[in-house]
């Protein structure tokens, strides 16, 4: 029980915990949420498997369980309790900006949205769902759109460079969807713009 507590603490956190979870007894951490949602997860739980039969669904079964898990962690003191806290404290706002500014640095390497979300200091899942809630798109669209703007800036100033070249610079390793995602985007082909430049 203790490594699923740890691994959901992980996917809460964004980050593996730094050392052995251990619970603490009454008053010695501030919780991050009232007692009072460990007894609402537990009331749900119990509706759903009465609802189900008591079989249901893998899919349920892992939502439920995971759910528990979030409400033992989130109400109860031990050594993460601080973490979590500032976690749940912590603003969307400040995870999206951490995660453009990183970005803006580290679009052109081989990145991948858990390397983000690991940047930004959250879970790959509270990433999504802060992106979508303030841009309104996930955080994948957003370092192509990054990366699109750096090529078409490049080919724009730089038309002499090859394309291939400016697509691998700016963090694409697949030369014909980038094609397609920059005619997209700007309505002609990488190599259109660049042809445009040198004209």
């Amino acid at each position: 029980m203790r490594g699923r507590l740890e691994e959901q603490l992980a996917a809460l956190t964004g980050r593996p915990p730094g050392h052995a979870l251990r619970f603490l007894p009454p008053g010695s951490a501030t919780p991050a949420a009232p007692p009072s949602l460990l007894d609402q997860a537990w009331r749900t739980t119990c509706a759903v498997l009465t609802e189900c039969g008591g079989r249901p669904a893998p899919l349920v079964r892992r939502v439920l369980s995971e759910q528990l898990l979030t409400a033992v962690l989130l109400t109860q003191p031990h050594t993460a309790s601080d973490t979590l806290r500032d976690e749940a404290a912590a603003g969307p706002a400040d995870a999206v900006d951490r995660a453009l500014a990183w970005i803006e640095a580290h679009h052109a390497e081989p990145v991948t949205v858990a390397d983000i979300a690991r940047a930004a200091g959250v879970s790959v899942r509270r990433l999504q769902e802060d992106f979508r809630r303030r841009l309104g798109t996930g955080p994948a669209t957003t370092l192509r759109e990054v990366r699109l703007a750096r090529a078409h800036r490049v080919l724009v100033e730089e038309g002499h460079a090859p394309v291939s070249d400016v697509a691998h610079a700016c963090g694409f390793g697949h030369l014909g969807r980038f094609a397609h995602d920059y005619r997209d985007r700007y309505g002609e082909l990488p190599s259109e713009t660049a042809r445009r430049r040198r004209g």
